[in-house]
């Protein structure tokens, strides 16, 4: 219980590091950064810690969201942002029936998303110079699910396979996980 009221402590003071008392402040553009990304980092760990207690409704998320978009322009937008889109997000993943489940009916192409999703946003900013985070998005999300396609049918669903089927690999490659 003692590591649940430290989460929540931190999340009080991602939340209050976000208010305008602190906007104004000059900081360094590193520290500036970890401010503002402190907030959903802390979010997703409570999410974690808290996620025996936590229901995960779908007109929970709805109301989230259209909270957020009303508190557009507000001092709480960006902490009503973090929180409406890690809920939205984790209501999702955890979604019951096979809707959502398609979405891995050709492959798990998650790790792949996460693995060439920052190195293809730089090349897309190497190649075209800077841009807007939307046009960097729409330029990087088809090439980075290419790969992340590539990436599955080529290396991670053969080595998946390999350890399932090798009697001495995939023992050993079990007992480190």
């Amino acid at each position: 219980m003692r590591r649940r009221a430290l989460f929540f402590a931190m999340m009080i003071y991602a939340v209050l590091w976000g208010l305008p008392q602190f906007t104004s402040l000059d900081l360094h553009p590193r520290i500036e950064q970890t401010r503002m990304l402190s907030l959903p980092f802390v979010t997703g760990v409570v999410f974690w810690v808290w996620r025996d207690r936590i229901v995960l409704y779908g007109p929970c998320a709805a109301l989230l969201v259209v909270t957020a978009v009303a508190a557009n322009g507000t001092d709480f937008a960006f902490p009503m942002l973090a929180l409406a889109l890690t809920y939205a997000v984790f209501w999702l993943g955890h979604m019951p029936g096979p809707t959502i489940r398609r979405f891995n009916a050709l492959g798990d192409y998650s790790y792949g998303v996460y693995i060439y999703a920052f190195p293809v946003q730089g090349l897309m900013v190497w190649l075209w110079g800077v841009q807007s985070p939307l046009l960097n998005v729409a330029l990087s999300v088809p090439l980075t699910l290419g790969c992340a396609v590539l990436s599955w049918h080529l290396i991670e669903r053969p080595a998946l396979d390999w350890a399932r089927t090798s009697p001495r690999r995939g023992k050993h490659l079990s007992r480190q996980w």
